[in-house]
């Protein structure tokens, strides 16, 4: 049996792939049911399905497309992990180890069972020629190494760090959805308070003036990094790029691992108008899924539509103040060009939407 093989190496490596696991072994009708799973038995006892009634809300997006009605149920993978789940992950947080994966030699496994790609810092030609007016002009950046997700966050990471699953389309392999920036910046902190790290951001509530009191009232929410922190937080928008681009393993595909956009997105023309479960498609060239297309990512830069400089950089992390976050891979309902890992989308960091998720980085 793989969970309890003498062999560790031939053992699963987290909560969730053994998750997946039971899950495929519960449609073949081959699961061992038992009593020590919870109250409802084999997969079931993991998840309860979505509510099926009505609609989620209304699509709003940044990446030029119209706003819509959501079915709640939509979305493949099931529905919300439950209690009895989310106990069990935590269960498997407190007893795995923070590893190198033997195979690889450059991917990593928290004791919060997430994946993280170690990618080699280097300088890369960040932008494009070919694309729009705000990824121009093309400049060399140079980056010191950092880590990665291998995958955007999933609901059941978030929900068993956030005890709550916000996205439209259920399903525990599939990518959270409809956060706002500022959600994606708690959760970095909170998974870093989790694993024992230092917290990465200062999140602070102060008295908004001008912009930010028209948007948001009386108070605003102030984000400052803390520094040399080892937690959790949002790539930057360099990174971003360069983690999408495949590092200095580039091809320099368009998109992130090929020039179609088929094998590697889940995009406008493929989705079946909702997100897919993580990993699905192929990779880029250093390991890593769904940096195209399936949901747009935050990153922690301030958009500005002509920040980028013919100058070399190193290390950017954007502009010092803005009013919109960035937002970078296109999505589920994207067209294929906004898929390109130069394409620059962005949003205020108050907006959610079925169209946006996030994938986390730290400094290696």
């Amino acid at each position: 049996m793989k969970a309890i093989h003498p062999d560790r190496e031939k053992r699963f490596s987290s909560a969730m792939e053994m998750y997946y696991a039971l899950e495929e072994l519960e449609k073949d009708g081959a699961t061992v049911y038992g009593s020590d799973v919870g109250a409802g038995h084999g997969v079931a006892g993991f998840k309860e399905m979505g509510d099926s009634s009505g609609f989620a809300g209304t699509f709003s997006s940044d990446f030029g497309l119209p706003k819509f009605g959501i079915p709640a149920n939509a979305g493949s993978g099931g529905g919300n992990i439950s209690n009895a789940g989310r106990d069990a992950l935590k269960r498997e947080m407190a007893n795995s180890q923070f590893q190198t994966d033997a195979k690889s030699g450059n991917e990593i496994k928290t004791k919060t069972g997430m994946e993280l790609v170690s990618v080699e810092g280097g300088t890369f030609r960040m932008g494009s020629d070919e694309g729009d007016s705000d990824e121009q002009p093309v400049h060399e950046v140079t980056l010191d190494s950092f880590l990665i997700g291998k995958y955007p966050v999933t609901q059941a990471q978030w929900e068993s760090v956030m005890g709550r699953n916000p996205s439209w389309f259920k399903g525990s392999k599939l990518p959270v959805e409809n956060i706002r920036w500022y959600d994606a910046v708690e959760f970095c902190n909170r998974l870093s308070e989790l694993e024992g790290l230092d917290p990465y951001y200062i999140i602070r509530e102060t008295k908004a003036t001008g912009f930010w009191k028209s948007l948001m009232g009386s108070t605003e929410i102030v984000v400052e990094c803390s520094g040399n922190s080892n937690g959790y937080r949002l790539p930057t928008e360099a990174e971003w790029e360069y983690a999408a681009r495949g590092g200095n393993r580039t091809r320099n595909y368009k998109y992130s691992g090929s020039d179609n956009t088929g094998e590697v997105a889940w995009y406008g023309d493929n989705s079946g108008n909702k997100t897919h479960a993580v990993g699905l498609k192929q990779p880029n060239e250093i390991g890593i899924y769904d940096m195209s297309g399936n949901v747009g990512e935050w990153c922690w830069d301030w958009y500005w539509s002509n920040y980028y400089a013919p100058s070399g950089q190193t290390n950017p992390k954007g502009p010092s103040s803005g009013t919109r976050r960035v937002l970078r891979g296109g999505s589920w309902y994207s067209f294929a060009r906004n898929c390109r890992v130069a394409l620059r989308d962005d949003s205020m960091p108050d907006l959610r939407g079925s169209d946006r998720g996030a994938r986390l980085a730290r400094t290696r």
